[in-house]
């Protein structure tokens, strides 16, 4: 049945491929803000573009993050976790996605970069940021800020997501 599945997964992909439209399959979400796709030929680590999601894990980010926050380790960590879970419903193990690519195409950890459009026509990355998984981030340049922007003050205004559960609408972040 797995070679059956990965047959099917691979000749989507040669077909959307061959009509030049660029299309992976996802294998797994790392984190919020970070999945693993396949070519057909080769595994790539893809760093959302415009989005941040709070860390998965104890380290020092998690830290810097809480006390920039004035929130605990623990809660960061429970937002990172929500968040990836999140990502995960839109695009589990096999989704089958058109990337699209920024001004950058790599970023600092050879991590390439890109909107991940599902098959239904909406990008993951305004997924994320609109329902308070992911606040937008100028971290690497995209086109989308502006309306990055927006989605993110609805989501905090709707205190939807971690802006919920980590800080209020009212709270300015430092």
């Amino acid at each position: 049945m797995k070679i059956l599945y990965a047959a099917m997964l691979y000749a989507a992909i040669a077909t959307a491929q061959a009509l030049g439209v660029d299309t992976v399959a996802v294998i797994r979400v790392i984190d919020g803000d970070t999945i693993v796709t396949f070519d057909g030929v080769r595994e790539q680590r893809v760093r959302l573009i415009g989005v941040e999601c709070p860390e998965i894990r104890r380290d020092d980010k998690s830290k810097r993050n809480a006390d920039r926050l004035g929130v605990s380790v623990d809660r960061i960590i429970d937002a990172g976790k929500r968040a990836k879970r999140f990502a995960e419903s839109f695009c589990p193990p096999g989704t089958v996605v058109t990337m699209n690519y920024g001004d950058e195409t790599l970023d600092m950890y050879g991590r390439t970069l890109a909107y991940v459009t599902l098959q239904n026509g909406r990008v993951l990355n305004e997924i994320l940021v609109g329902n308070g998984a992911a606040m937008t981030t100028p971290m690497y340049h995209h086109r989308e800020t502006g309306q990055y922007e927006e989605l993110q003050r609805r989501a905090r205004e709707g205190g939807r997501g971690f802006w919920g559960t980590i800080w209020s609408s009212e709270r300015e972040i430092k």
